[in-house]
């Protein structure tokens, strides 16, 4: 898969009709960026950040011709001697979805868009990156 963070275009927040899957989550102002593949037509969009649990944040993903809402925790660590930054993304649970069982194909796909997401999509700020992604979910039912 090839993932890249970009700015959405007008024409694909008509052809994914972002307007309205924002104003469904109570969003006020459209996520202007994403991390896309346009090979396979799956996006990864940051929604919100959780106000409650810290660095939990609710994702958009769309995958298969559906997009579901995803909660993900984010662990940060920055090596002050390198200053090489850490990243652990954590699935904790769909928040929407067409199903209940999350396909090894899915979760490979979320890591890919993640890794290449890393910390802000566009606005991540430069350097050097490990990205990881957890998930004990597997092909299982959640």
């Amino acid at each position: 898969m090839s993932f890249v963070n970009e700015y959405i275009s007008e024409a694909d927040i008509e052809r994914f009709d972002l307007r309205k899957s924002d104003r469904k989550y109570g969003l006020s102002q459209l996520a202007l960026h994403w991390t896309i593949d346009r090979d396979s037509g799956i996006y990864l969009r940051r929604l919100a950040s959780d106000k409650e649990v810290p660095n939990r944040e609710l994702f958009e993903f769309f995958f298969d011709a559906k997009a579901d809402q995803v909660l993900l925790d984010l662990k940060f660590e920055r090596n002050p001697a390198t200053n090489e930054i850490s990243l652990t993304w954590s699935f904790v649970r769909r928040v929407v979805s067409g199903g209940n069982v999350i396909s090894s194909h899915y979760l490979a796909a979320l890591e890919s868009a993640l890794v290449e997401y890393r910390y802000r999509g566009l606005n991540t700020e430069p350097g050097v990156y490990d990205v990881k992604f957890v998930s004990d979910k597997g092909a299982a039912n959640v």
